[in-house]
Order: structure tokens, then C-alpha cells, then sequence
């Protein structure tokens, strides 16, 4: 198989070849920078590498190269004084050497061998020596930042459990997805297992995480009206909360309030305190005046003038009244509360005011109360 050329099955100086454990062939395809793998039949199958001094390119020819027992491909580079590791598909695993002459330099090496042990064999030829290389598996680099604080209830998910590898594997949490942790600090552990074990080791790693204590809800509307003289009951001190505990109001059941508008208090302490947080919450209710008959009372201004007279009238009267019946003594009336009224003829007029609620009526009558005059 071959000839010459660049395109895929030739080569331009081929240099070595090697032979893995499938019978696939490796070929050093020198001047084109590159290796070349082939099934046994001659028939080509990949190939990887470019010129440079980068991570699986190749700078100034290449000479020899070498196959393990897990299919891993050791190629040989003189002009960078290096070996490099690839796996049987022509991905980058590592890299060793530099030029000099101390151990674990090179002088133009020229050709490498692996034993049945990983063991690497590398011919150091200018120093005049053989070097030989214990090939360790490699331990990836898990990136794993600490997580954001979150509140409990918060189960575990992706957000927290969020590390990466710097190779391909499987991550096993512990505690797992779906965990819901209790308030405090607590330690996240992952187990990784690289895909391509053959090369790489397990690794795990650590983190920490916090988790904040959630605060209940707590549900209290603002309230309905009440009457004076009512006492505070269930109906009134009626707060729930999301979780279990106990409320302690400002004001007790069965307190009056005085009329008007006020505001009430709870404080909700749960009974699962170490992941809850203590909670309050205020609303107001308006106490009006207990309803009875309404007392007429009434004023007006002017009492007395040239026709024609204009006079303002207003209510004064005492309760709570919910309608008014207005008679000026000219055979005018009016409903509203403080009305205006003009006189046009002279007289002395009678005025009445008749208050009402739902409990009964009253009247207040004045005689001759407005004097008009020509």
C-alpha cells in the first residue's frame, strides 16, 4: 500500500510503523508531519498531526513510534526533543521531554518501545543512552466552584451540582440530586469515573454549601368592620402560617377596643426552628360606634334678613343617622345632610329635621326659627 504524496494513504519519508492489539497499523508519515493508521488490510482509517511544536502537531520530521497494550500510540519527535501520548483514534493524551541531557531530556531521540507494563523504552541517541519512562495514568482536573447560598427547601439539582471534567466520564454526587438539606453548612461530595479509564484515574472532590433558614408565610387579611363593644375572638386573631407553630398577639381574645381604626400584631415562632426563621405580620380593623336612634340637632345661618333670604342649614345631629328629611316651613323640604335654602317671601318660618337609622327616627322642631322681612 501507498505511494507518494500528501492525500490519505500516501506518504512522503515514512519513518516506522507500529501494530496494535486489533492489528490496525500505525505508520510515521514523516514529511508529512502526520500519522497514519490503517486496518490490516492496507485500508486507511485516520490520520492526525500538522506541523508545529503544539499538542499533537509535529516539527522537523518524526522518527519512531511505539503501541502499549490498551492501543495507546507513543510517536517519537526529534526536532522537539519530546514524546507524545495519543490514544488509538489520534487524541492528545500527554507529552514528555526537552532538549538537554539530564533525566527525562533528550538529544535527538529516535525511537521508543513499550513493555507489557506501560513501561516506555526511548532511545536518547546523541546522549549516547536509553531512557526509561514509567507511564503513570494521568488524574483529570474537576472544576467545581462553590455553590450560591440557597433557602431550605430547596432540593439539590443541577445548579448546584455543576462539576466538569477535563475528560470525558461520569460524576456521582453525594448527597444526590433531589436532596433536601437542613439550614446550615454542609460538605458536597463527587466521585468522577473517566470514560477512558485505561489512561485516566478516578478523582473526586469537595465543596461546600449553605443553606439559609426559609421564612414562613404567613396569611392574615386585613379585617371586617366591627362594632364597639365586641370582644376580639377566633374571627379576628384568625392568622395561619405555611408550617407548624405557635402565635402570640398584641391583643388577647376577648379585648373591647375603643372606636376607630387599629393596628394588630402576631409574632409566629415555628416549632421547626433550626431550618425556619421567627415571622410577624400587622393588619388594622376599624371599630365603628355601636348603632342606636339618632338625636336631631340642627343650626342654621342667617336666622334673619330682607327677602330674599339665603340660609345655610346644618345637621348636628347626635348617632349615626342614615337618612335626613329637611322641612323649611315654606312647604320646601330637602334630603341632603346640610342643604341651602332661599326664602322669597316674608314670614316667620318653622323648621323640623327628622334624623333616621335602621333602630328608629327622631325630629327637632324649631317655631319661627327663620324671621324674613321685606
Amino acid at each position: 500500500m501507498g505511494s507518494q504524496g500528501s492525500g490519505d494513504g500516501q506518504f512522503n519519508s515514512p519513518n516506522d510503523i507500529a501494530v496494535d492489539s486489533s492489528d490496525n497499523v500505525y505508520v510515521v508519515d514523516s514529511g508529512n508531519h502526520r500519522i497514519q493508521k490503517f486496518d490490516s488490510n492496507g485500508n486507511f482509517i485516520t490520520k492526525w498531526g500538522s506541523e508545529g511544536t503544539g499538542d499533537g502537531q509535529f516539527y522537523n520530521g518524526l522518527s519512531g513510534i511505539g503501541v502499549d497494550s490498551s492501543d495507546n500510540v507513543y510517536v517519537v519527535e526529534p526536532g522537539n526533543n519530546r514524546i507524545q501520548k495519543f490514544d488509538s483514534n489520534g487524541n492528545f493524551i500527554t507529552k514528555w521531554g526537552s532538549g538537554g541531557i539530564d533525566y527525562g531530556q533528550f538529544k535527538y531521540p529516535y525511537d521508543v518501545a513499550v513493555d507489557s507494563l506501560g513501561n516506555a523504552y526511548v532511545t536518547d541517541t546523541e546522549n549516547q543512552r536509553i531512557q526509561k519512562f514509567s507511564i503513570e495514568k494521568f488524574t483529570p482536573t474537576i472544576t467545581w466552584s462553590t455553590p450560591a447560598d440557597i433557602i431550605y427547601e430547596t432540593a439539590l439539582g443541577s445548579t448546584q451540582l455543576s462539576a466538569s471534567a477535563s475528560v470525558p466520564g461520569t460524576f456521582t454526587y453525594t448527597p444526590p440530586a433531589g436532596t433536601v438539606l437542613g439550614a446550615g453548612t454542609h460538605s458536597l461530595h463527587v466521585d468522577f469515573t473517566p470514560t477512558d479509564s485505561a489512561n485516566y484515574n478516578t478523582a473526586s472532590k469537595d465543596v461546600t454549601i449553605n443553606v439559609l433558614k426559609a421564612t414562613p408565610a404567613i396569611t392574615w387579611n386585613n379585617l371586617a368592620d366591627i362594632i364597639a363593644g365586641i370582644e376580639l375572638s377566633d374571627t379576628q386573631l384568625s392568622a395561619s402560617a405555611s408550617v407548624p407553630g405557635t402565635f402570640v398577639y398584641n391583643k388577647q381574645l376577648g379585648t373591647i377596643l375603643d372606636v376607630g381604626t387599629h393596628t394588630l400584631h402576631v409574632d409566629f415562632t415555628p416549632t421547626d426552628i433550626a431550618n425556619y426563621t421567627t415571622a410577624s405580620k400587622d393588619v388594622t380593623i376599624n371599630v365603628l360606634e355601636k348603632p342606636a336612634i339618632p338625636s336631631a340637632s340642627f343650626w342654621a345661618t342667617p336666622i334673619t334678613g330682607k327677602v330674599p333670604l339665603q340660609v345655610q342649614f346644618t345637621d348636628k345631629s347626635i348617632g349615626v343617622p342614615t337618612s335626613r328629611f329637611w322641612n323649611f316651613g315654606d312647604k320646601s323640604t330637602s334630603t341632603d345632610k346640610n342643604p341651602v335654602h332661599q326664602y322669597i317671601k316674608a314670614g316667620k318660618y318653622t323648621v323640623s329635621l327628622t334624623v333616621k337609622n335602621e333602630l328608629g327616627s327622631n325630629t327637632r322642631k324649631i317655631s319661627n326659627y327663620i324671621v324674613v322681612k321685606k
